[in-house]
This record gives structure tokens, C-alpha cells and sequence, in this order.
């Protein structure tokens, strides 16, 4: 692949930084769109610019119109100055070499990518920057005896979730900044300088908040994994016995959170909704359990004894009740799960949603088997055996009364 001794790279070294075909460089360049207008070189700073254009294009507006409108200096690329935003530089080595190099199959680091959501890459692509540490990541993994399906559903559980929380840096920026700044009568061109401004004052900050965080859950997680080691020793030693108990799955949500929406709207829902998870994250945490699975207008949880799944439950039930939420509904059951990629699986699941789904405003329905594992003192109405959408067998069900 082509490239210009003095710096200025070719259409095709261009198309292939940006990710993007050769034909939309030449076509944009032809247009005026780049750096250099219609006449000037091409600059490796157009990948930034090229990877808008092309995303613009595709949704319906023409690199042509774009292009007057910057001619015009109705709209600026000056909030490409974002480091972040500038796509990864390419090396000369292509992904066949880095797999011989590194003694991998060239199709796992082609997989990769897959895992996180973007385009497979040609083994004579050159590779990105970014790839090396990826696949030293992978590569570590697979010596220590890790399979290669594990850690690239692993890839697929750091893509989506940081996704979304990039999806959600958007969202708040355009609720609370982009709205004023409009509202006070802010150009749409303004509103993207500013953007970029914000984002050129705070990449840093991003980036160091979500490893800060990042650090202080693995640093729990990792805490808690060394117990189960801690404990299996101690067993050998005859200085421990386990409590052999299953986790006991908690579902709540809200009533009426369908016609909520239809009559408040989108946001005012999206917002009753952020303020159960933060309710019911900070009580689950004090009764020590975990969010698993959030769904929109409630969530999963995981708790080591039922006794702390109810408490839980009652104590969120009051307080979404105190600050002017919905009234909840939580279904409770214990068994056995199968964790993977964060979430939890299995009939255990299925049952407590079931249970969730049948509970009334402000009700916390718990199975037989969990209600036997209850301590005297926590009241219950015997509901009898209960037909469940999906149970192949009735199930023995319980109210938990409040007390």
C-alpha cells in the first residue's frame, strides 16, 4: 500500500486509517471537504474528519452539502482537536505479520474485533496502535490456559459495557449542557465547538474516572474471590465448615412503568427510573448483595441468604414509597445459578421474575423453598401452590408482610 515519502499520505493510506473506502477520500477531496479543499494535500489529520463525513453520509447527508456548508463556516471540525476522537494510528505491520510474530492464529486477532463490535479486519490491514496491547492481552490469557471463547465473550462483556457508558456521557451532555446552551440561543454550530472544548478539558478526566472506578469494583470482587479460596483451605484444615447456601435472586421493579411512560414521557420515566436503580443499588449493598441485570424500569439482584433478600426488598418497597416513586413489585427465589460474563442464568432466574411479574403494588412475593430458609420472625401469607406462565409445576408462594 502506497504511502508518500514526505508525509502526506496517499488516498488509499488515508481510507485505510480512517476506515473508510478510497473512493469516499477522493470523492470528499474532490468535494472540498478536507483540510486542503479542493486543491491542497491530503493531511493524516483528515482521518478524524473523513470517519464524520462517511458516518454523515451514510445517514443521508451528502459529503457535497457538508462541504458548502464548511465553505460557508456554517459548521467547524475544530472539536476533531479531541484527542480521543482522532482514530488509532496504523503501523506498517499487518495483522499476518503481528499473528506470526506473536505465534497466533491470524483468525483470533480477526475475532477480536467481532467481540467488540466492529469490522473483521483483512489480514494485510495494517494494524491499529491499540492492537498490540489487545492482543498481548489475549495472548497472556491463552498461555495461562484460558480458552479463546471465554475471553473473547469476555471482549464483548468491556465493549458493551463501555458502550453504554459512552452512550450515556452523550446523553447527560446533551440534557444538561446542550439543552441550556440551546434554549439561550446557541447555534447548532456553537453547540458543536462546545462539545469539543468540553471534551478537549475532560478526556483526561473521563478516562482516569472510569479506571478509578473500574480499580475500586475489581478490588471488591477480587476480595471476595479470595474468601472462597480462604474458606476451601480452612474446610481441608477441619477449621471451617461451609454454609452450604444458594443465592437467592431478587427481581423488582416498578408498576405501571409502561403507563408511565405514555403519559409523562420518555425522559420523566428515564429519570424515575434512575432513581430507583440508585435506591435499590445503595440498599442492596447494605443488605450485601449485588445488581446483576438492570432492565429499564428495575433490576436483578443476588443476595447469600433469604433473609437479606426480604429485608432488602421491604426496606425498597418503603422507600421508593417515602421519595415518591411507583409503587414496586419483587419476586424472590433461591437456587442454584450459572454465572457467566457478569449475569446470571438458569430456572432460579426464571422463577423470580415469574414471581416479580404476579406480585401486586407494592408486594414481595417469595417461593416455598426460599420461605423455608427464613428465620422465625418475618411473617408470610400463604398464598397456596400457584400456577406460573412457563413453571412446568405449580409453586408453593408467599406474601411477605411488612413488620
Amino acid at each position: 500500500m502506497s504511502r508518500v515519502p514526505d508525509g502526506s499520505p496517499s488516498v488509499d493510506a488515508l481510507a485505510e486509517t480512517a476506515d473508510v473506502e478510497a473512493a469516499f477520500v477522493q470523492r470528499a477531496a474532490e468535494a472540498g471537504a478536507l483540510s486542503g479543499g479542493r486543491q491542497g494535500p491530503l493531511s493524516s489529520e483528515d482521518a478524524g474528519r473523513l470517519r464524520f463525513l462517511q458516518a454523515w453520509d451514510s445517514a443521508g447527508l451528502p459529503v457535497e452539502d457538508v462541504a458548502e456548508l464548511l465553505q460557508r463556516d456554517e459548521i467547524s471540525f475544530s472539536f476533531l482537536g479531541v484527542p480521543w476522537l482522532q482514530p488509532s494510528v496504523r503501523l506498517e505491520q499487518t495483522y499476518e505479520q503481528l499473528a506470526v510474530e506473536r505465534g497466533m492464529d491470524v483468525e483470533i486477532l480477526q475475532a477480536i474485533h467481532e467481540s467488540l463490535g466492529f469490522r473483521q479486519p483483512q489480514i494485510s490491514d495494517h494494524v491499529r496502535q491499540d492492537d498490540l496491547v489487545i492482543a498481548e492481552w489475549m495472548q497472556t490469557f491463552l498461555a495461562s490456559g484460558a480458552g479463546k471463547e471465554a475471553l473473547l465473550r469476555l471482549l464483548h462483556v468491556y465493549s458493551g459495557a463501555l458502550g453504554r457508558v459512552a452512550q450515556a456521557e452523550a446523553e447527560v451532555f446533551e440534557s444538561e449542557i446542550e439543552e441550556r446552551l440551546r434554549a439561550a440561543g446557541f447555534s447548532e454550530r456553537d453547540l458543536i465547538q462546545t462539545g469539543g472544548q468540553v471534551g478537549v478539558r475532560m478526556a483526561e478526566m473521563f478516562e482516569q474516572t472510569l479506571l478509578g472506578i473500574y480499580r475500586r469494583h475489581r478490588q471488591h470482587v477480587w476480595l471476595d474471590h479470595s474468601i472462597d479460596h480462604i474458606e476451601i483451605i480452612l474446610e481441608s484444615k477441619g477449621l471451617y465448615e461451609r454454609l452450604e447456601s444458594p443465592p437467592c435472586v431478587c427481581f423488582i421493579d416498578l408498576a405501571g412503568y409502561t403507563r408511565l411512560t405514555e403519559e409523562k414521557g420518555d425522559r420523566a420515566a428515564a429519570d424515575i427510573a434512575d432513581r430507583l436503580a440508585s435506591l435499590i443499588e445503595r440498599i442492596s449493598g447494605a443488605f450485601k448483595g449485588r445488581p446483576v441485570r438492570w432492565l429499564g424500569d428495575g433490576g436483578m439482584f443476588v443476595f447469600p441468604a433469604p433473609e437479606a433478600a426480604v429485608r432488602a426488598s421491604l426496606e425498597a418497597t418503603a422507600q421508593a414509597s417515602a421519595i415518591g416513586l411507583p409503587p414496586t413489585h419483587t419476586g424472590i427465589h433461591c437456587g442454584p445459578v450459572v454465572f457467566q460474563d457478569g449475569d446470571i442464568y438458569g430456572r432460579t432466574v426464571n422463577v423470580a421474575a415469574r414471581l416479580s411479574a404476579a406480585a401486586g403494588p407494592g408486594e414481595v412475593l417469595i417461593s416455598g423453598p426460599a420461605a423455608e430458609k427464613l428465620p422465625d420472625g418475618v411473617a408470610l401469607d400463604d398464598l397456596g401452590m400457584i400456577e406460573f406462565k412457563g413453571l412446568a409445576d405449580p409453586l408453593q408462594t408467599y406474601r411477605v408482610v411488612e413488620g
